[in-house]
Order: structure tokens, then C-alpha cells, then sequence
């Protein structure tokens, strides 16, 4: 299990990684934060103590709309694919992440 670093967020995110590091080709990424990827693509990561996941654009808008997820900016600009969720959310976060595997996969 990769290790946290004693706060919740990373704790959270730590026991996700473990789980879809076991599938072999999952690896990790650090290219914005703590991040998976599947086949080379970043599917999910943890940015400043929020989970960021890669959806379509549609589900991203939905989860917005829905307040149940934010944009995902980098630098001033919005992402469209990516939407974040706070660590108050962490107990949906491997559903979340599981879904972003899925539409990575594809």
C-alpha cells in the first residue's frame, strides 16, 4: 500500500491506490499530485487533499450541476474531462475512481 502521510486525505487516498494497484496495469503518476494511471493514462489523483477523477464531460457537468463534485482547475482554467471531490466526499471516492477506471479503460 503506498504510504500516507498521516492526514486524512492522503490516508483516504492511500487505501484507494492500494486497491487498483494490484491490477498490473495500474501505475502511479506525480504529475500534479499523487496520481494512478491505467495503460499511461492519468485516470484519478489527489490534488491538494481533494480527489480529481478524468470523467466525460457530460458526467463531469452532471456532477457539477448536482453539486456533488467541482471543476477541476488548472491554473485559472477549468478542465472539462476533470471534476474534484473533497475529502468530505472520501467515502464515495473509490466508486468515483472506479468509474473514471472504467471509462479510461475503454
Amino acid at each position: 500500500m503506498p504510504k500516507a502521510e498521516n492526514n486524512p486525505a492522503d490516508e483516504a487516498y492511500a487505501r484507494l491506490a492500494a486497491h487498483f494497484l494490484k491490477d498490473p496495469k495500474v501505475t502511479q503518476s506525480d504529475k500534479f499530485g499523487k496520481g494512478l494511471r491505467l495503460d499511461g493514462k492519468v485516470f484519478a489523483m489527489l490534488v491538494k487533499g481533494e480527489l480529481v477523477v478524468k470523467l466525460s464531460e457530460t458526467d463531469v457537468a452532471s456532477l457539477i450541476r448536482g453539486k456533488k463534485g467541482k471543476p477541476f482547475k488548472h491554473g485559472k482554467k477549468a478542465m472539462k474531462e476533470w471534476v474534484a471531490f473533497p475529502m468530505a466526499q472520501s467515502g464515495d471516492w473509490l466508486k468515483l475512481a472506479k468509474r473514471a477506471f472504467v471509462q479510461t479503460s475503454v
